[in-house]
């Protein structure tokens, strides 16, 4: 599967390539394994994942309890709770997960920098068909390039190691 894949459900938005969960316009931050833990989870909405595949896939060749895929659960439960009364993550007793809400996913053009600006409903969001490709005709002339302006030179600031021991003896002298 491709890391440039984005994934809409409720009012998130998970940008996989970027490593990025939004809520809304409000980034939501996770620890890298928990990021992952939802992205396998979305990655395979409405199948249940077994405990067993969890640890494949996440923990590769590492030996890992039961309670630390309970608590990348429980912090994944947590992180989505922003959508009030929805529950997106089913236990299967003894077996493993589900994810149980209504996921779309699209790949990514080129994701954005920041917060999408209009963050539109999932179900208003259109999926572009692939275009077929052009017969090649004349190869375009290069764009001339453009001139980028050099950013203007910072002030030298001390380098805290070198401020320390002004401020001790501005302190002992205070003192």
């Amino acid at each position: 599967m491709s890391d440039n894949e984005i994934y809409r459900f409720g009012g998130f938005r998970l940008e996989a390539g970027q490593r990025r969960l939004w809520h809304w316009q409000e980034p939501v931050d996770l620890p890298p394994k928990v990021f992952d833990t939802l992205l396998l989870l979305l990655r395979r909405a409405g199948l249940l994942i077994t405990r067993d595949e969890f640890f494949a896939c996440l923990w590769p060749n590492t030996v890992v309890t039961e309670a630390s895929l309970g608590r990348h659960i429980w912090q994944v439960r947590k992180a989505l709770e922003r959508d009030a009364g929805v529950d997106y993550v089913q236990t299967v007793p003894k077996q493993g997960y589900r994810f149980v809400g209504e996921v779309e996913r699209e790949a990514a053009a080129a994701a954005p920098a920041l917060a999408p600006a209009a963050f539109p409903p999932p179900a208003a969001v259109p999926v572009p068909e692939p275009e077929e490709p052009a017969i090649a005709a004349e190869p375009a002339p290069p764009a001339s390039p453009v001139p980028v302006p050099s950013p203007a030179p910072t002030p030298a600031s001390p380098h805290p190691r070198r401020l320390w021991p002004t401020l001790a003896a501005g302190l002992l002298l205070a003192a």
